[in-house]
């Protein structure tokens, strides 16, 4: 028996030597193991948890620097409960400060999406 011809596109694919798929006698086939589907599943499961991890993350990040350079770098005073209080309460000035320069505009506005409509574009004449 003769072997099946070349799929049309794979005579000319770069990537034939890489390529899953296997000719045999009568059609072509790809083999996988079961094993290398459920990493698959996993890795895209972990890649997808990642992004919204890293994302709440970043945004703590900034906060803990500005503490720590501001009034938290040292404490004056010992004991969990007493360093619990304090931490507390200067986390709530940080926040009175914060909120005081947002309402006196100290914040710049953030720039926002661009509007579909009115898009600047080259025009031809």
């Amino acid at each position: 028996m003769t072997p099946p011809t070349l799929i049309m596109g794979c005579c000319d694919c770069g990537f034939r030597d890489q390529c899953p798929v296997k000719q045999q006698l009568k059609d072509c086939v790809v083999r996988t193991t079961i094993k290398a589907i459920k990493t698959r599943r996993e890795r895209e499961k972990i890649a997808a948890n990642k992004v919204a991890n890293t994302s709440m993350r970043a945004g703590i990040e900034g906060n803990n620097s500005a503490l720590k350079r501001t009034v938290l770098d040292k404490l004056d005073i010992r004991g969990s409960v007493k360093c619990e209080i304090v931490c507390g309460l200067k986390v709530t000035v940080q926040n009175i400060k914060r909120f005081i320069k947002f309402k006196q505009g100290g914040y710049k506005e953030k720039p926002g999406k661009i509007p579909l409509e009115g898009f600047p574009a080259p025009v031809c004449a």
